[in-house]
């Protein structure tokens, strides 16, 4: 199903994405339109078939399956396209919370919880690697055969700062084609709906 996929898409906080995409070198990217803030721009892949807005100052690096934003606070925020081959929402949060507990060392779930359209689910966990503790949130909402993920782990000390900054990514997340609508959200300050 999607397994092997979720399996590969934990980001390393760590990690330092590798390309600088600016408004002049990017098509897609706009930036002050359709009622964004002015801290904030809009990537766009036709070809992955979503947009979302991300923080100014970002690096951003495309991948084959999705696109990492290595934000000004000192993290990385992942956003991968995978396989869905009709599982319900339910079904992919299961296999998806499955793979977390398989491959993370001390996975522990916070919370899980379905977005409040029912359109997307949530989940804010903890787990360790290389001796370091990192708190987590992932969001993923399923669109025709596909499964959209936004990733992000951090120090437990800049979650509490950062997750404001997801939480305005995913609500503005947007799926591209086949009758487009707005369903990355909406999660509240506290994740809960």
């Amino acid at each position: 199903m999607i397994l092997s996929s979720l399996i590969t898409v934990m980001i390393n906080p760590t990690e330092k994405a590798t390309a600088q995409i600016t408004n002049d070198q990017h098509p897609n990217e706009q930036s002050g339109q359709g009622g964004q803030s002015e801290d904030f721009l809009l990537y766009e892949n036709p070809t992955l078939g979503f947009r979302i807005e991300y923080p100014a100052g970002s690096s951003v690096h495309e991948e084959i399956n999705g696109v990492i934003f290595g934000i000004p606070q000192e993290a990385v925020i992942k956003v991968v396209v995978v396989n869905n081959h009709n599982a319900s929402l339910s079904q992919f949060t299961d296999t998806a919370i499955f793979a977390l507990r398989q491959t993370l060392q001390d996975f522990q779930l916070v919370q899980s919880k379905d977005t409040v359209d029912n359109k997307g689910h949530f989940i804010i966990y903890s787990f360790s690697t290389g001796g370091r503790e990192f708190d987590a949130l992932s969001y993923w909402t399923l669109k025709d055969d596909r499964g959209f993920m936004i990733r992000f782990a951090t120090l437990p000390t800049n979650f509490s700062d950062i997750q404001p900054i997801l939480i305005k990514m995913v609500n503005s997340f947007n799926t591209l084609g086949h009758g487009e609508g707005g369903i990355g959200g909406p999660l509240s300050q506290d994740g809960a709906n």
